[in-house]
């Protein structure tokens, strides 16, 4: 066992001494000329997992990339991705183009310059393209090349070098003293999406435009309120006490465009067109529009929020069905109704989805007239039954959730229970 632990420390020995040696070897060029270490800051990120995503992308074409972690004034704590350090700022802001044409976005990335290296950065390794520069006074510059080269001691070679780092120097320190005073989390602020999520629960956010395409199944719930019937143009009144326990609800299918803006954060306007049909019925006009109010409340800690939401909306349609009666007749029922509903909801804000509920308060009205296409005896051909009807109750539920592919595109699910019991579902398309 003694033999290991002599070994060991025999290798720790060589290994100082190899340290020791290389920082003795390498001239005084490798530190950064004007004493100062140059970064490339190129990200700041809330969340460190960010920030080692970005860090890992960039590993893949330089290894001078470094992570630091900082307060900062809007932020709170705050991740900063660095490329460097380098010995200029030339070098510095010259690795950005490289970055980019790997598909790696750092379009608003800047310079910073730091007295002291960060922690975990590589030693500074000045390359030799900044020497090029000093090459048009080509006879008094080769001079001061040649005398420091010959001798190795490294306190000879720092006057030339000194002196040959001049050059570019002046130009960096009005950009490097600059940039730095602006703390790290202004540029980025502007960058990150992470303010722009918890701006609006559902509302588009102001000054975006959205089309969403929506097909619903319903079934209004409703009692007849009067009954005519019509015959070779006469009209005649039917008590409505004799048409107890027959069933006079409406079912349809609608597909509807809907066209929304967002007016302000806080207000959308949506206009709604399409068509309503009945399974076994031509598809007739339907259109409206409405406008929804919401208030946000962000959650104390990640992103999101708690929202509330007002909204009122109204549909204008017809419709046409057909349907056998209790007798076995064949009927044809053409309809224009209308539907004026308030909405009251409350939900939650993710980056991904947005569940909610709500109460609903509707005024549903739909006039109707019925004839036969296949009397049965004695109800004569021409008959035509002028039915006005009315919802069941004005109180309804819903719920649903939206889903978010992308920040643009997203999907709707949602059920509502009361006058009208249906099941929808939406596609969206946000053009900002």
């Amino acid at each position: 066992m003694n033999w290991k632990h002599t070994g060991f420390r025999g290798f720790l020995g060589f290994f100082f001494l190899l340290c020791l040696s290389l920082c003795y070897v390498i001239p005084s060029s490798t530190l950064a000329s004007n004493g100062k270490y140059y970064y490339l800051q190129v990200g700041t990120f809330k969340v460190k997992e960010n920030a080692d995503r970005l860090k890992q992308k960039i590993s893949a074409h330089t290894t001078r990339v470094v992570v630091r972690g900082a307060e900062s004034a809007t932020l709170g704590y705050a991740y900063t991705v660095f490329v460097g350090p380098f010995a200029t700022w030339p070098e510095a802001d010259a690795v950005r183009l490289p970055i980019r044409k790997q598909g790696i976005l750092i379009e608003d990335a800047f310079v910073i310059a730091s007295s002291e290296p960060f922690p975990g950065s590589m030693p500074v390794v000045v390359t030799p393209s900044p020497r090029p520069v000093a090459e048009p006074p080509a006879t008094t510059a080769e001079p001061a090349v040649t005398v420091p080269a010959e001798p190795p001691p490294g306190e000879e070679v720092t006057p030339p070098e000194v002196a040959r780092e001049e050059p570019p120097t002046p130009a960096p320190p009005p950009v490097a003293e600059a940039e730095p005073q602006r703390d790290i989390d202004i540029q980025k602020t502007k960058k990150t999406p992470e303010p722009r999520r918890i701006r609006t629960g559902r509302n588009l956010g102001k000054g975006v435009l959205g089309l969403a395409y929506s097909h619903v199944y319903g079934e209004y719930q409703t009692n007849i309120e009067s009954r005519r019937s019509r015959v070779n143009g006469t009209i005649t009144d039917v008590p409505v006490s004799s048409l107890q326990g027959l069933d006079f609800d409406t079912t349809m299918h609608r597909d509807m465009l809907r066209l929304r803006y967002g007016v302000v954060d806080r207000f959308d306007l949506f206009a709604d067109v399409g068509v309503a049909y009945d399974e076994s019925a031509t598809p007739r006009p339907v259109f409206g529009g409405g406008g929804r109010f919401e208030y946000v409340r962000p959650f104390n800690t990640g992103q999101g929020g708690f929202f509330f939401a007002a909204q009122g909306d109204f549909l204008i349609g017809e419709l046409e069905t057909e349907f056998t009666s209790e007798q076995g007749g064949q009927w044809k029922k053409e309809s224009d109704w209308y539907e004026v509903t308030g909405r009251l909801e409350a939900g939650m804000r993710f980056v991904r989805w947005a569940p909610y509920v709500g109460g609903s308060y509707s005024v549903y009205h739909e006039e109707t007239e019925r004839k036969p296409l296949v009397p049965v005896s004695p109800v004569p051909a021409s008959l035509t039954y002028l039915d006005e009807l009315n919802e069941d109750t004005p109180f309804g539920v819903y719920g649903g959730v939206d889903v978010y592919v992308t920040r643009k595109l997203l999907f709707n699910i949602d059920g509502r229970y009361g006058t009208f019991n249906s099941l929808s579902g939406s596609i969206q398309y946000n053009f900002k």
